[in-house]
């Protein structure tokens, strides 16, 4: 079986070749794990390729499987019939990366420096600074996709406050995350991640404008 597995912060980008890498499968049958899936990944997989060699096999976020999948899967898929695509919408930890065979073949795809500056950068006391980047990264970048890329990096940040143990990041990110983390107190993370899915909600009812809404927000949740 050969394995392809996408990831990267470049959630637009790792996506589009995601998919373009599915249309390229012709004639196999595509079949996507469900993390309900009687006896699970192992089950799914021995179950299918025992009757097709061109099946392609998807598997769409490697935290829908236990540690004991994933080592039984990186151990066991070469073993197995067809061909197997992996997509995390994140950047895969390098100790899982190399859990899997010589032959896998990786694509990453990593977000532009400034972006990660940018959200690197806010914190309590640091507004003015915020805001100027947002608006240079909004040159580059879409408003829409800078603001898809805070909702997540909100979510991090209040992960690592609450349980940093179960991210599934290398251990350099970790560290960032739970330093930035620790700016904010659990309450105001929980509130920023509330704030910015009312903003959602009034971009897409057409009763605010994304940009100004997040230079808001910013601003008084920042000081």
């Amino acid at each position: 079986m050969n394995i392809y597995i996408i990831h990267g912060d470049d959630e637009i980008s790792s996506r589009e070749y995601f998919l373009k890498l599915i249309k390229k499968q012709k004639g196999n049958e595509i079949l996507r794990f469900r993390d309900n899936y009687p006896g699970g990944i192992g089950s799914f997989l021995k179950s299918q390729s025992l009757f097709c060699d061109k099946t392609l096999f998807v598997l769409e976020d490697l935290s829908s499987i236990s540690k004991k999948e994933l080592v039984w899967l990186a151990k066991n898929v070469p073993r197995l019939k067809g061909n197997l695509i992996i997509y995390e919408k994140k950047e895969i930890a390098s100790f899982i990366l190399k859990i899997f065979p010589q032959n896998t073949k990786f694509k990453k795809f990593d977000l532009p420096k400034l972006i990660f500056i940018f959200l690197s950068m806010i914190k309590p006391g640091n507004t003015q600074k915020v805001l100027e980047m947002l608006h240079r990264v909004v040159l580059i970048e879409p408003p829409e996709f800078v603001f898809a890329l805070l909702a997540s990096h909100f979510r991090d940040l209040y992960w690592a406050k609450v349980d940093p143990q179960t991210l599934l990041y290398p251990a350099w990110r970790v560290g960032k995350l739970k330093s930035q983390a620790s700016h904010f107190s659990e309450k105001k993370l929980a509130k920023f991640i509330k704030r910015l899915a009312e903003i959602d909600l009034l971009v897409k009812t057409s009763q605010a404008q994304l940009l100004s809404s997040l230079d808001l927000m910013f601003i008084r949740e920042l000081e």
